[in-house]
């Protein structure tokens, strides 16, 4: 059975996902109904630069499954440089999403989201994530380095 990765995201201006890399490392798109939201995204091949000791956050699994790899940097941070220094090598995009665009989210993109408001102070997207051609050897990898880590031992 195919796993469901849809979601509905419901949110207040200034809530948003912290720093992360997409679950599996699948490839994603988000689609804004009413309000807007701010990205910083990392080029995907600049993905290890990002997570280099951050554990399996660097494979999209959330913090509450700590297997204390460092966390992630904040890209949003005005600090961004001085607090994570390797960043300043990264290709970080800003941009700005607004009600009725698509944002495509390739698989290895290390990735911010804030949402900015909308009506009523209130933003609504839907976001689907996905295995294709383009991240099939990403998602592979991700599952045989899950299994040798994680299951077997």
């Amino acid at each position: 059975a195919a796993t469901d990765m849809k979601w509905l995201y419901i949110g207040t201006a200034g809530s948003g996902s912290e720093t992360h890399v997409d679950t599996n490392l699948t490839s994603a798109w988000l689609w804004v109904a009413a309000g807007e939201k701010e990205w910083v995204c990392a080029h995907g091949g600049d993905h290890e630069l990002l997570t280099s000791g951050s554990g399996s956050r660097a494979f999209g699994y959330k913090d509450d499954d700590d297997d204390g790899g460092a966390p992630l940097p904040d890209l949003f941070a005005r600090d961004l440089f001085e607090t994570w220094p390797h960043a300043r090598s990264a290709r970080l995009y800003r941009g700005v999403q607004r009600a009725g665009d698509v944002c495509y989210n390739p698989s290895r993109c290390v990735h911010a989201v804030r949402n900015l408001g909308g009506p009523a102070g209130v933003v609504t997207s839907l976001t689907h994530n996905f295995v294709d051609a383009s991240n099939l050897a990403d998602v592979a990898a991700d599952a045989t380095r899950s299994i040798n880590e994680e299951l077997l031992p």
